[in-house]
């Protein structure tokens, strides 16, 4: 139990800030900005498991305690967690926080075919048909974080299905059900509702996953945007790249920079962030 866990590091060391993720990814994306001497990084196993340690550590809270937590939907459902010690991310993920359009541009600069992405205007509207074209995965994942849908869709590589930056839907949905036991009525209903809740006006910023997004802009850069090998353009490998080049000028630009330097200042004798990315103490006035 992560609970348990968190508690048994406090008891061992008192003095070290203790700083929950929602897994290995994060542990890769955070480490670079925390003072290992001075924060523990903590494995959560994934986000719920982490919002339930958050609730059972309501009692007695060990100090020192900080969660920094992909948002995704609940945002857009209004049930963030209200708790003070719970820092989320400003879009639906910290994926998508780390794909910011000048390192886009530099991104596509590297590894795409130059032509293709002029043609398609350039990094910025990329960036905005990658999110649009992706609307009916985005509804499908939304629709099963409100319970409406009850298919599995985290197992989804959303580029399977993303071609000339739109998503073909009737392929999305034949590997969504499966081997289920559904009618074509059934499916015509579903693929209505997804189109339907696709075209709201949501906040594309919310409502896009980040490992989503890195699916889909690998698929285009095998295609609309380039020809890099599929090895080469994973999911999972683009994601690798935004999180190396994401460097502490840009750390320092982020609310999530912001957020941890308010939660040291409320939690005094307390350290997350490395000395190096701490702003400079202001000169003291002469006597």
């Amino acid at each position: 139990m992560v609970a348990r866990h968190i508690r048994m590091e406090r008891q061992s060391d008192k003095s070290k800030s203790i700083a929950m993720v929602e897994g290995g990814t994060d542990i890769k994306r955070f480490k670079q900005y925390v003072d290992d001497t001075k924060c523990i990084l903590v494995n959560c196993w994934g986000r719920p498991k982490a919002l339930e340690a958050i609730s059972l550590l309501e009692q007695k809270p060990p100090a020192g305690l900080v969660a920094f937590l992909d948002a995704d939907f609940d945002r857009m459902l209004n049930r963030l967690c209200e708790d003070a010690r719970v820092i989320y991310s400003e879009r639906h993920d910290f994926d998508l926080d780390w794909i910011t359009v000048d390192l886009l541009a530099l991104y596509l600069e590297q590894v795409g075919d130059d032509s293709k992405v002029a043609a398609h205007g350039g990094a910025s509207a990329i960036f905005d048909k990658i999110v649009d074209g992706l609307r009916p995965i985005s509804s499908a994942r939304h629709l099963n974080a409100k319970r409406l849908i009850p298919h599995k869709v985290s197992e989804l590589n959303a580029g399977d299905y993303f071609v000339t930056f739109a998503v073909d839907l009737d392929k999305y949905l034949d590997d969504l059900l499966g081997k289920a036991t559904v009618g074509e009525r059934q499916k015509a209903a579903l693929k209505t509702a997804i189109e339907s809740n696709a075209q709201a006006g949501h906040d594309l910023l919310q409502f896009t996953n980040g490992h989503d997004f890195h699916c889909a802009l690998g698929a285009a850069l095998r295609s609309e945007l380039g020809a890099r090998k599929e090895a080469q353009s994973y999911g999972s490998e683009c994601e690798l790249h935004f999180r190396l080049v994401f460097d502490n000028e840009r750390f320092r630009d982020t609310m999530l920079y912001k957020h941890i330097l308010r939660w040291e200042k409320a939690n005094s004798g307390f350290f997350v962030l490395k000395d190096q990315l701490r702003p400079p103490l202001a000169p003291q006035k002469a006597a």
